[in-house]
């Protein structure tokens, strides 16, 4: 699916499969891109090769607008965020492990439980966000307790 440079602004995109989607430079600020079903979350947490269609890979969010976005609960492993605005969005219980989040926008996002195993956050301005266990960031020193790649 290519999306790049949508405008997807105010979107409700909640439950939208999002396997190998394209959406560079997409403008999805406020967007709802939430998994709210519990029993989803579930399954993808629990996947099997049989429930792959149910895990988002391969998402390209590259320099999107993604300010205020909700990506609870997704699951969202290599994902790429590069230089992506993320700015008060929402990724609790998010998995963004091997994500590629180097110069993004991360102000104020909440990232509640978030999974960063092998993140990349280089360069990444995490001004005022929330860390996944719930403290504010305030050095860069705290990121390596959640496994972070790059920082």
């Amino acid at each position: 699916m290519n999306l790049e440079q949508a405008e997807l602004t105010n979107a409700n995109l909640n439950n939208v499969k999002l396997k190998g989607a394209k959406l560079g430079y997409a403008k999805l600020s406020n967007a709802n891109l939430s998994l709210t079903d519990p029993r989803i979350i579930k399954r993808i947490k629990n996947a099997l090769p049989t429930l792959s269609g149910c895990v988002d890979t391969g998402v390209l969010l590259y320099c999107a607008d993604l300010q205020n976005a909700d990506l609870s609960g997704r699951f969202l492993p290599s994902a790429c965020f590069k230089s992506a605005i993320l700015k008060n969005a929402i990724l609790k219980n998010t998995d963004l492990s091997n994500a590629d989040l180097s110069n993004a926008d991360l102000r104020n996002t909440d990232l509640t439980d978030a999974n960063l195993n092998g993140t990349d956050l280089t360069g990444a301005d995490l001004t005022g966000a929330i860390l996944p266990d719930g403290n504010k960031y305030e050095l860069r020193q705290q990121l390596k307790q959640f496994g972070v790649g790059n920082c």
